[in-house]
């Protein structure tokens, strides 16, 4: 969803959720996602910003 406001709203790149990491296998990456989701469902979306990183483009 993230992916399309940005694209359809804002007319910016999509966010590079990877990292260059395969989020189907765990690793750092992943629990950092996780993690990230898990704080946005509890109204904390700090981590999911802090993980998106800084939007230059926007």
């Amino acid at each position: 969803m993230a992916d399309s406001v940005l694209d359809r709203v804002y007319n910016a790149k999509p966010i590079d959720w990877t990292g260059g990491h395969d989020l189907q296998r765990m690793n750092e990456r992943r629990a950092a996602y996780i993690a990230a989701l898990k704080a946005a469902d509890r109204d904390d979306i700090g981590p999911l910003i802090k993980f998106v990183g800084p939007r230059d483009d926007l």
